[in-house]
């Protein structure tokens, strides 16, 4: 995460020394990855959320 953070904030600065159709390639392709990154979130905690519900049903019928 910390790697992610540090990757973002080095575009950032990149970003602020662009100019022109550099600048607008380079946030066009922020906005690419913040999709990406929503669109897939949803998808991994589904399967976090499924997971969970195994383990506490398999822990509820060994109690049971």
């Amino acid at each position: 995460m910390a790697n992610l953070r540090k990757s973002l904030k080095r575009l950032i600065k990149h970003l602020l020394r662009a100019q022109g159709q550099n600048l607008m390639e380079y946030v066009l392709i922020l906005a690419m990855l913040a999709f990406a990154t929503v669109a897939g979130s949803g998808t991994v905690s589904a399967s976090i959320n499924g997971m969970l519900t195994s383990i506490a049903n398999g822990i509820s019928n060994k109690v049971t």
